[in-house]
């Protein structure tokens, strides 16, 4: 579609907490990957100029730009790294199956990745996007504020 996303998660720590490190390997090599807070991601975010935390709707507009909800995890996913379900490469996107950090724990890796939106579903509750081992992408799932999950950035609209 018009929008242009960050081809890599974003991997920067401000040094004011609510951000976590794993390093993972997924097949070729050590990787480290940052997990927000969702306060830390929209603080973080704030800070990189020309580009901004997607929304559900942005989310949801790159989903309907690769085909539909159905089949855009595998054109956006990896084409390594997962357990079951890579991607096709389709697009330069390639989201890692990452896992997240909830409750104090890291899980999913190999399984699952989900990514922040700038979306606020309560005081305590904010949307993501999830990635699973199959096909589909699910863009407005509540999830718990004080946990992390990684985050793309979108070009801001010219």
């Amino acid at each position: 579609g018009s929008q242009t996303w960050m081809s890599k998660n974003l991997a920067i720590d401000d040094g004011q907490g609510g951000i976590y490190t794993q390093t993972v390997n997924y097949g070729q090599g050590d990787v480290t990957e940052y997990y927000y807070t969702w306060d830390a991601a929209v603080r973080v975010a704030d800070t990189v100029q020309g580009w901004h935390l997607p929304s559900v709707n942005e989310w949801n507009t790159l989903v309907d730009a690769v085909g539909y909800a159905y089949i855009a995890g595998t054109k956006l996913k990896s084409t390594y790294g997962w357990d079951s379900g890579n991607g096709d490469g389709s697009y330069a996107f390639a989201a890692f199956p990452s896992g997240l950090r909830s409750w104090g724990n890291f899980n999913g890796l190999g399984t699952k990745t989900a990514f922040w939106t700038s979306i606020e579903n309560s005081s305590s509750q904010a949307y993501q996007s999830c990635f699973g081992t199959g096909n589909s992408v699910q863009t407005n799932s509540s999830y718990a504020k004080v946990n992390s999950c990684s985050v793309r950035l979108v070009k801001d609209s010219e």
